[in-house]
């Protein structure tokens, strides 16, 4: 049964004077001109999008892209959501090295942040 629409889908399709990449892509329920331009990206229309928001979960889920489309043109992505990494205290030990003098006493930093004038700091340069 199944067979025989998909016959008679095809047979209205290309009588119509359309492509059959157009009538694969009306069977798919994927836009044709995505197919046509970018098979690796589906865009489907709001209204479908609200209709088969699960299959197009999946599809990204199994590493697709979908975009959402308003009046034939992409305006949003779905994009799985990217997994939280949990810091490990004591990951950089021994990676990191802090210098014996590190927070030592200097004459001349300690001026830039006094208050002075602007004139008199920029003199000195």
């Amino acid at each position: 049964m199944v067979g025989l629409i998909v016959l008679l889908l095809a047979t209205h399709t290309f009588k119509a004077g359309l492509t059959p990449l157009c009538f694969l892509a009306n069977l798919a329920k994927i836009n044709y001109y995505t197919m046509k331009h970018n098979p690796n990206i589906t865009t489907v229309n709001m209204h479908e999008a609200k209709s088969s928001l699960s299959r197009l979960v999946q599809l990204v889920l199994d590493g697709k892209r979908v975009q959402i489309a308003k009046h034939g043109k992409p305006v949003v992505e779905l994009r799985p959501v990217e997994k939280e990494v949990m810091r490990e205290p004591g990951s950089m030990k021994n990676l990191i090295w802090v210098s014996e003098d590190f927070d030592a006493y200097d004459a001349e930093i300690s001026e830039l942040f006094e208050d002075k004038p602007e004139n008199e700091i920029n003199s000195k340069n």
